[in-house]
Formats: C-alpha cells, sequence, structure tokens
C-alpha cells in the first residue's frame, strides 16, 4: 500500500498542474484553486478514494461507483485500489476528476 501511495502522489503531483496537496495522518486530500477534487483515504490493506466527477465522466471498466454527496462532502464517486497494476486506471480517474472541478 506504502508503494501504491507513493506512486500515485508522485504522478498527481508530477502530471497535474498548480494543485495543493494536504496530506493527514490516514488521508491525502488534493485541492486546486483551494477545492477539494480528490481524497485518498489510506486503509490497511487498500487505499480508498473519493472524487469529484461529472455526467461524462470515462469509467469504461466500471471501477469507481456512485456515492451519496453529504451536507459536509461534495465528492460523488468512490474506488478502491490493492494492487499497483491498477494505478494507471486510478490515475485516469482522478486527472477527470481534476478537469471536471477545474471547469
Amino acid at each position: 500500500i506504502k508503494k501504491i501511495v507513493e506512486e500515485l502522489r508522485e504522478r498527481i503531483i508530477k502530471e497535474i498542474p498548480g494543485i495543493n496537496e494536504v496530506i493527514d495522518k490516514r488521508q491525502i486530500i488534493y485541492q486546486n484553486s483551494g477545492k477539494d477534487f480528490c481524497i485518498i483515504k489510506i486503509k490497511k490493506d487498500y487505499l480508498e478514494i473519493d472524487f469529484v466527477a461529472n455526467n461524462i465522466i470515462e469509467d469504461p471498466m466500471e471501477f469507481s461507483w456512485k456515492i451519496k454527496p453529504t451536507r459536509k462532502c461534495y465528492f460523488n464517486r468512490r474506488m478502491q485500489i490493492k494492487n499497483i497494476v491498477d494505478i494507471d486506471t486510478v490515475f485516469g480517474l482522478i486527472f477527470q476528476s481534476y478537469n471536471a472541478k477545474k471547469e
């Protein structure tokens, strides 16, 4: 899990310009212009990633699923990653979230 976190953080910081990374004990929040677009929650044997997506998200493998936004949290999709081979799929969805939030 630690290796997945490191690689994912590195890709997000390197490939998505002008974002802010907020690291907490068990989570990492990514923001653009002060607005959160992704949160990575570090669990014992997987990462749980909540993100914001608009209706035109491309997720052909159905790797993520809809969640109900709350008053405190407006993320509307969630995915989990346990295996580093899924990192490209996860990054692609995070990048779409960044672009959706940017608009």
